[in-house]
């Protein structure tokens, strides 16, 4: 009786530990589309378990702040731009590379994530962005990606923080009857509206134990 026990519970360990649902990767998006009150140095969020501080830089080291507005999304005003008020006629209050300040909204996790997917407000025409990833040292991984309201990861990456800038479109126009050609270089101005992460995935310990357990007895 008791032999027959102590196989039972063992026969319930493995079950338990190859039929019970392991944890999978968990899919976390943050929105940015809520008004905040003011210009600040650092915008906070946290889901599912997830942290996310939102901060605003200039390639050329200038102070920068980050704001969201109702249905546009996030942007940036540097210290230069504030001087006017970041003037929404402009596109100064979103993420651009108006003289010659390329601005990058800084987005740092609590736990390493991948990359899924961003969303963007005013992206098109010629406007681009520019992605860096850091875990100590900044490097570009994405320069001057194509105009699109949604990027999805090609081939996504892991890391505790990256920079969505600004990039620049470049061109070649000519003036045909003159016979003179020139190169353009236009700036980008745009607002990130949400960004879509992935956490890794945490296996489950419970039926685990319950297998030793159930040998243990055995």
């Amino acid at each position: 009786m008791k032999f027959t026990s102590a196989f039972g519970a063992a026969v319930l360990s493995l079950v338990t530990l190859f039929g019970a649902p392991q944890a999978i990767a968990a899919t976390v998006t943050f929105e940015f589309d809520n008004a905040t009150i003011d210009w600040t140095n650092q915008l906070k969020y946290s889901k599912t378990g997830l942290d996310l501080s939102v901060t605003g830089k200039t390639t050329n080291g200038r102070s920068a702040q980050v704001a969201t507005s109702r249905g546009g999304g996030l942007g940036i005003c540097n210290e230069n731009e504030k001087k006017i008020w970041c003037p929404t006629l402009l596109d100064q209050d979103g993420i651009d590379n108006f003289a010659v300040l390329d601005e990058v909204a800084v987005l740092s996790f609590s736990k390493k994530v991948t990359l899924k997917k961003l969303t963007f407000n005013n992206m098109g025409n010629t406007n681009t962005f520019d992605l860096s990833l850091s875990d100590g040292t900044w490097l570009d991984v994405l320069t001057s990606e194509p105009e699109t309201g949604t990027w999805v990861a090609g081939s996504a990456f892991t890391a505790l923080a990256f920079g969505v800038g600004a990039g620049t479109r470049t061109f070649d126009f000519c003036l045909t009857k003159l016979g003179v050609c020139k190169t353009s270089t236009l700036p980008s101005a745009f607002k990130l509206t949400s960004v879509e992460v992935e956490t890794a995935a945490v296996p489950l310990p419970a039926a685990g134990l319950l297998l030793i357990a159930g040998l243990g007895t055995l």
